[in-house]
């Protein structure tokens, strides 16, 4: 039987130094974050979900309490969710614009960091355990944008580049924004955004 994921990112964050945070501690999301996650939780409260898992860090952990206490379901953490590791963190926005987002290790570099193939491993080997374990059932994935738009390259069958990340996958995902994965057969059968928070 196919397995239903929906895969949410976390809502926006306090960060008036507009830095990259990765996964560095204290980026807690702010009130307008808090306001999408319990407008995500009112979407995700119709659509019989049985488990709720996300990343370990601190603003997804806050969007999956949120919609927890709405669905009267815990949260059970998986390192398969986490963003992308890498030794930009701490690094501003403006500085991760200005070298194009390439945040990843890849041939051409020699960062200290997740390759984007490695991330869509963690993703991939994330749907094949939770398929295993809940055939059949609704579950909520609370994860990071990246790992997310990850899942469009596996879908698509292309290769896990930046390239690809930037320019084939569409718009970026909305903090909050939830994308409905149905995952059969070994294999991503359709990945479709279902639902984007009005503020």
């Amino acid at each position: 039987m196919p397995t239903v994921f929906y895969f949410i990112r976390h809502g926006d964050v306090q960060n008036p130094e507009q830095i990259w945070y990765g996964r560095m501690p204290g980026y807690p999301l702010s009130d307008l974050g808090k306001q999408q996650a319990e407008q995500a939780a009112d979407f995700l409260q119709t659509q019989n979900i049985n488990a709720i898992y996300s990343s370990p860090l601190e603003r997804t952990k806050q969007t999956a309490r949120i919609i927890g206490q709405k669905l009267n379901l815990p949260t059970i953490y998986s390192d398969n969710l986490l963003e992308v590791r890498s030794e930009l963190q701490g690094q501003t926005f403006a500085y991760i614009n200005s070298i194009n987002f390439e945040i990843f290790a890849n041939g051409n570099n020699r960062l200290d960091a997740e390759s984007l193939d490695e991330v869509g491993n963690r993703i991939n080997s994330f749907l094949q355990q939770q398929h295993q374990d809940h055939n059949g059932e609704n579950i909520i994935a609370v994860s990071h944008g990246d790992p997310i738009m990850s899942l469009k390259l596996l879908h698509n069958q292309l290769e896990l580049n930046l390239d690809n990340l930037l320019n084939k996958t569409g718009e970026y995902v909305h903090h909050c924004e939830v994308y409905k994965v149905i995952y059969e057969h070994e294999q991503i059968q359709s990945v479709i955004g279902v639902f984007k928070p009005n503020i």
